[in-house]
């Protein structure tokens, strides 16, 4: 699904209230929503380097140095099962000329490594990189963080109305405001995630439960209770 087409969506969620969000509202509502979504489902890309002899490893060509992070190194790469170097093994070293992705033990020159790190998430008319089945969540964080803009804006409308001639604008606001939480928490469900990151947790089980023993048995009479001696 193209950006334009997500942007449709989100102006479909926020219809009543289109007219208090201008284009360039929308455009920074996704920009935002894009953003959390590279956290909570970051997009992960493999690339092989060749070790040039010593213990720095090149960047690869697809790293972005503001926003990537590496997940792993492998090498020698096409061995199964893989070998990856422990995390102890490899570190991103931040010195005079930059940073440098330093190992703990030298590689021979011309022996590949394989990286896997993250990248931010493209969406454009020509290309998105986000899961078509994710579209609607990204859609409904930015719808969700609209709602609160229009939440706000009644809000202040109604602060600003003279006591007397004033009109109840404060359940405009309260109803937006839900409807941001609501648009929030499907963005999470779509994802199956918890609003605070992660799978959501599971629920818990008593430790203890009270039933009603007050039941009458199978056979048709009532149970009988000796009574202890005084």
């Amino acid at each position: 699904m193209s950006r334009e087409l997500i942007l449709d969506v989100v102006a479909d969620l926020i219809a009543q209230g289109a007219g208090r969000v201008s284009p360039d509202s929308r455009e920074r509502a996704l920009g935002l929503a894009l953003l959390r979504y590279d956290t909570d489902r970051p997009r992960v890309m493999v690339e092989d380097v060749t070790a040039t002899g010593g213990r720095v490893l090149p960047w690869p060509l697809g790293w972005d140095a503001a926003r990537s992070v590496l997940r792993s190194i492998e090498s020698p790469v096409d061995r199964i099962p893989p070998v990856e170097l422990a995390a102890d093994q490899w570190s991103v070293y931040r010195g005079p000329t930059g940073r440098e992705l330093r190992l703990a033990v030298a590689l021979p020159a011309g022996q590949d490594a394989r990286l896997a790190f993250t990248v931010p998430h493209v969406l454009t008319d020509d290309e998105c990189t986000v899961p078509i089945e994710h579209a609607e969540a990204l859609a409904c964080y930015a719808a969700g963080t609209l709602c609160e803009q229009i939440a706000t804006q009644h809000a202040d409308n109604a602060d600003a109305t003279i006591s007397a001639d004033r009109v109840d604008q404060s359940s405009p606001a309260r109803e937006w405001g839900r409807r941001a939480n609501s648009l929030r928490n499907r963005y999470f469900a779509v994802l199956g995630i918890s609003a605070s990151g992660g799978t959501p947790a599971a629920r818990p089980v008593p430790a203890s439960a009270v039933a009603d023993m007050d039941l009458s048995p199978s056979f048709g009479h009532t149970f009988l209770y000796r009574r202890g001696r005084r």
